[in-house]
This record gives C-alpha cells, structure tokens and sequence, in this order.
C-alpha cells in the first residue's frame, strides 16, 4: 500500500506542476489587443486617452481604406467605431464606454 501511495503522490505532484507551465508559454504567446478606429472619431479619442492613461498596449488600426473596412465588417458585423478586437479571448466590442469598462477589469488584458 505504501508503494502505490507514494506512485499517486509523486504523479499528482508532477500533474498539479503541469497548468503552471502551460500557463508560463500562453503568456508568451499572447497577441497584443487591437483597437480599430477612425480619424476625427472623439468616441475613438476617449479609449485612446483610457489607454495611454493606463499603460495598456494595443495595437492601432485606422480604418482608412476599404481593405480594413471589410476587416472590420468581418470582425464585428458593422462599420462602427471605436472597435476593440482581444485576439486571445477571440472577443470583440464596440461603444466607447463598454471597452473602457472591458479594460478595466485586469483578467481581461493580455
């Protein structure tokens, strides 16, 4: 009996180390959050500010061609800006206010 105690403790310490290094390489893969916008657009202005306020990355997209239109339509079903697109929670928002709230909560940052 002892033997088989020990086979099961040695086991469930390897397993109960195992998400801590999956966690450690999705870390290092995590894409940076991209928030498309419009020129002139102060709804857009207000999450950049919230942004730069808060040290949070993200990548810019200004939306001034009919390539990243259609980008944009792909990703949110409309052409409404300011868009925030979470690649790794494959999640997208719109409306200015609802992403500053989505970004203040910090689970939700890469």
């Amino acid at each position: 009996m002892n033997k088989l105690f020990f086979c099961a403790l040695i086991f469930s310490s390897l397993f109960l180390a195992l998400p801590t290094t999956l966690q450690a390489s999705e870390h290092e893969t995590l894409q940076p959050l991209q928030l498309y916008v419009m020129p002139g657009c102060p709804y857009c202005k207000r999450v950049e500010d919230f942004l730069k306020r808060n040290n949070i990355p993200a990548s810019q997209v200004t939306i001034i061609s009919s390539y990243l239109k259609s980008t944009l339509i792909n990703l949110s079903g409309d052409t409404q800006v300011p868009f925030l697109w979470n690649p790794n929670a494959n999640k997208g928002m719109l409306e200015s206010l609802d992403i500053i709230a989505y970004l203040s909560v910090p689970a939700n940052l890469p």
